[in-house]
């Protein structure tokens, strides 16, 4: 039982049981004193029995009082206990972290009954300052101008990394005011937001709609509302730099990409001119001409593939999930390719994190950038499929076979393959190249589960 519960309910219990046992003994007194000696015996003992009565009745009073403490005070920790459930789901479902820490001002400041309330948290390189509110309205917000610098009492918080309580605040020493257009405010009530010896922020309310002054209960809510704010904050900071080193991974795959396929076009481009060059000089104009002609299509092709991947490397999959940004990039492909395109996605397709989401998203774009080049089909299908070891996304066509495409391809560097293996390869999956049901190629991407994935990411 949690200490200011079990403090308020022994200090009821103790008054109750006081005012009980002195009304017992005083019935008592005047039993001897009185009633024993001026009173007859049966007048005495009709008033004994309804002291008697009177005293049960003030020893149950005590007791009723007792029990009204305790489900008073039960009713406020059940109704904490569902508010702290609230917002810890918000939380594990990764909402927004505004949305999380104005979930926590709100229940923070129902429970206590504040009329105010604040999460103040601090500016650092993975994370911009955030000012949330509650019980001020935007009108008095904007004239207020900007938040609170942490000075005064509201920097006591932060610089000792402890709660505490101010009964008013303009008697305190540190105080220094509020600025032009602020709420009068006269009790404070602040815990620090942090995990160990990191800090984050702050989260305080002032005044009571009651008018009373907060009290330790009260210290207790708010401190257990500041570390679930600071679990929100540790993984919204942690997200942030996973999410830079997958941006930064993400830049370097593509640099390298860009790269080799650059290289190899040149280096491509540069034989052949070699080539050309010494054939006109060797009197064969004509396979000069044809090697020129092999030079202007590896050259267009390039510049065509330059094209794509920009717009490809500009969709994203941050804020959407695996099979909505899947379906977008289809719908692009089919407007320039001309080849009829369609998506099936089991319900239930897990949801992954931001860098595996990239990483098979750029595997697609990549096979249909090949069906488009290659396959001479008429249509593609993209499929995701949860299976009880991972997932499935196959991409087929009903064009040409493998054979014959590899037979029919034009001379020249290839490296599409070899990137996307590559790209499965960096998110522990394994790439294959199957025969398509319906006689083209069958792209198969294959990705084992986290063992802690446990939510859906559903199309």
């Amino acid at each position: 039982m949690r200490p200011a519960l079990a403090g308020s309910i022994q200090k009821t219990g103790v008054v109750a049981i006081i005012v009980a046992t002195a009304l017992v003994l005083a019935l008592d007194a005047i039993d001897d004193l009185i009633l024993s000696r001026y009173l007859a015996t049966t007048p005495a003992i009709i008033i004994e029995a309804l002291l008697a009565l009177v005293g049960i009745g003030a020893f149950t009073w005590g007791m009723f009082a007792v029990l009204g403490a305790v489900q008073r005070q039960l009713s406020r920790q059940n109704d904490e206990l569902r508010a702290l459930h609230t917002a810890g789901l918000a939380v594990n479902l990764d909402l927004k972290l505004d949305v999380v820490l104005q979930r926590v001002v709100d229940e923070a400041a129902r429970l206590t009954g504040a009329r105010y309330a604040a999460v103040q948290t601090i500016a650092s390189p993975d994370h911009a300052g955030t000012f949330v509110t509650t019980g001020i309205d935007p009108e008095t917000r904007r004239s207020i101008g900007h938040p609170p610098k942490g000075r005064g009492v509201l920097g006591l918080a932060l610089d000792t990394n402890q709660a505490f309580r101010l009964e008013d605040i303009s008697t305190h020493p540190a105080s220094v005011g509020f600025p032009p257009g602020h709420p009068p405010m006269r009790t404070l009530l602040t815990a620090p937001i942090s995990s160990g010896e990191e800090i984050y922020g702050q989260l305080y309310l002032a005044e009571k709609h009651s008018g009373e002054d907060f009290d330790r209960a009260d210290q207790e809510t708010v401190e257990r509302f500041a570390a679930l704010a600071a679990l929100a904050l540790k993984n919204a900071h942690q997200l942030q730099r996973i999410e830079a080193l997958a941006i930064v991974a993400e830049r370097n795959r593509v640099a390298r990409e860009m790269h080799d396929g650059v290289a190899q076009i040149f280096g491509y481009v540069s034989t052949k001119s070699q080539a050309a060059s010494e054939l006109v000089q060797t009197g064969q104009p004509d396979r000069a001409i044809e090697y020129l002609a092999e030079i202007q299509g590896v050259a267009g092709e390039a510049l065509d593939d330059v094209r794509h991947q920009i717009v490809a490397l500009r969709m994203d999959v941050a804020d959407e999930c695996l099979p909505e940004a899947i379906r977008r990039y289809l719908a692009y492909w089919s407007r320039r390719s001309g080849i009829r395109s369609e998506l099936s996605a089991d319900d239930g397709i897990p949801t992954l994190a931001p860098e595996t989401r990239l990483q098979i998203l750029r595997i697609v774009q990549e096979a249909l950038t090949n069906i488009e080049k290659h396959a001479q089909a008429t249509q593609a299908t993209v499929r995701i499929q949860a299976a009880a070891t991972g997932i499935l996304i196959d991409v087929d066509d009903d064009g040409l076979g493998i054979s014959d495409i590899r037979n029919g391809m034009r001379e020249g560097p290839r490296f599409g393959v070899a990137i996307m293996t590559e790209r499965a390869r960096a998110i522990s999956g394994q790439l294959d190249l199957l025969p398509s049901e319906r006689g083209g190629v069958r792209v198969r991407l294959r990705l084992p589960l986290p063992a802690e994935i446990a939510k859906v990411d559903a199309p």
